[in-house]
């Protein structure tokens, strides 16, 4: 798993040429974001690991959530789809970059077969006491056969 989410940390870095490296992080929590980040951001979560019999191997399956995170400056749409007058994007189109990124990515890590998206949640609410933000959390399968 460590080695998973620091790879893609550094392949979302590398390609999302419009984040600061700073702002894609690895997080123990999604639903907290640190201060000393700025908008947007991806925090990038650990998530269940499974070892499960298949034919004759094991089937490992390792799952990691990406949240995004948009602030929301005007109590309007555009921290949702983005607001093509200040080509501020919203948390649909850092999605379509994030899986655009992230689908069918292997990391070039041996052994894995298979990378996707299984899930996308919608985007929510998360209110801070200074500023507050827009969350959107895509949940991604990374599967091994040992």
């Amino acid at each position: 798993m460590k080695t998973i989410i620091q790879t893609a940390q550094s392949e979302l870095q590398e390609s999302l040429t419009n984040f600061k490296e700073r702002n894609i992080f690895i997080t123990p929590d999604l639903n907290i974001f640190p201060m000393e980040k700025s908008f947007p951001a991806i925090g990038i979560k650990d998530g269940k690991i499974e070892h499960l019999p298949y034919n004759q191997d094991v089937k490992s399956t390792y799952t990691v959530q990406y949240a995004i995170y948009v602030e929301i400056i005007k109590e309007d749409e555009s921290s949702v789809i983005g607001d093509t007058s200040t080509n501020k994007k919203g948390t649909l189109d850092i999605a379509s970059d994030l899986r655009s990124v992230l689908d069918d990515n292997l990391l070039s890590i041996t052994g894995l077969n298979s990378a996707f998206c299984t899930s996308e949640s919608e985007s929510l609410l998360i209110p801070g006491r200074s500023r507050s933000a827009m969350r959107k959390i895509l949940t991604y399968q990374y599967i091994k056969r040992i």
